[in-house]
C-alpha cells in the first residue's frame, strides 16, 4: 500500500515538472490559457493512449501513447496558431523531465536491468537536451537559428540509441515491437533530416 502511495506521489510530481516546464518554455510567446490547455489535451490523450495499450495491447504501450500524443499536439497547435516546433520542443522538454520522474517511480518495485537502462537514457537525453538547448546557435552551419534544433536532435539521438539497443539486447527495452529497430530508425533519420531542413531555412 505504501508502496502504490509513494509511487502515484512520485509520478503527480512528474506531471506537475512537465507542466512547469511546457509553461515555462512557451510563457514568452504565449499566454497560459493556451499552453496549458494544450498540454492537459496532451497529457490526456497520452494516459488514455497508455492505459488502452496496457489494457489490450501491452507490446504498444510505447508506440500508442506517442504517436496519438503528438497528433493531438499537432492538430491543437496548428488550431491555435502557435508554432510547431516551439511546441513540440517544448513538449519533448516535458516529456523527458516526466518520463525520468516516472522512470525513477519503478524502482520502487523493480530494479531490474530495464528500469536502470530507462532511466539512464532519459538522465542522458535530457542532460543533453539542455546542453544543446543552450549552444546550438553558436554551431557555424545552422545559421537560420531557428526552434527545432534541440528537440529534433535529442529525438534523433534517442531513438538512435534506441534502434541499436532493439537490435543488439532487445531485452534491455521495456514495451518492445517486433519493428522497434526499423521504426525507431526511421524516426531518427527524420529526425536528423528535420535539422538539415531548419538549417536550410
Amino acid at each position: 500500500m505504501l508502496i502504490n502511495v509513494l509511487s502515484i506521489a512520485i509520478n503527480l510530481f512528474g506531471v506537475v515538472l512537465a507542466f512547469f516546464f511546457f509553461w515555462r518554455r512557451l510563457k514568452e510567446d504565449y499566454i497560459p490559457d493556451q499552453i496549458f490547455t494544450l498540454a492537459f489535451w496532451v497529457l490526456f490523450t497520452f494516459l488514455a493512449s497508455l492505459a488502452l495499450a496496457l489494457l489490450f495491447v501491452h507490446t504498444l504501450a510505447f508506440w500508442l501513447p506517442l504517436v496519438t500524443s503528438l497528433t493531438v499536439l499537432i492538430y491543437l497547435s496548428k488550431r491555435s496558431g502557435m508554432h510547431f516546433f516551439e511546441v513540440l520542443e517544448a513538449g519533448i522538454l516535458s516529456f523527458l523531465a516526466w518520463f525520468f520522474i516516472f522512470s525513477l517511480s519503478l524502482l520502487i518495485a523493480n530494479r531490474s536491468s530495464q528500469v536502470f537502462s530507462l532511466i539512464g537514457i532519459n538522465l542522458i537525453s535530457l542532460t543533453l537536451f539542455f546542453l544543446v538547448d543552450a549552444h546550438y546557435k553558436k554551431i557555424t552551419w545552422y545559421r537560420s537559428g531557428r526552434a527545432g534544433f534541440t528537440g529534433m536532435f535529442v529525438v534523433g539521438l534517442y531513438f538512435l540509441v534506441r534502434s541499436g539497443v532493439a537490435l543488439l539486447s532487445p531485452n534491455m527495452l521495456i514495451f518492445m515491437t517486433e519493428y522497434d529497430v526499423f521504426i525507431s530508425g526511421i524516426i531518427s533519420f527524420t529526425a536528423f533530416l528535420t535539422i538539415f531542413n531548419l538549417a536550410k531555412a
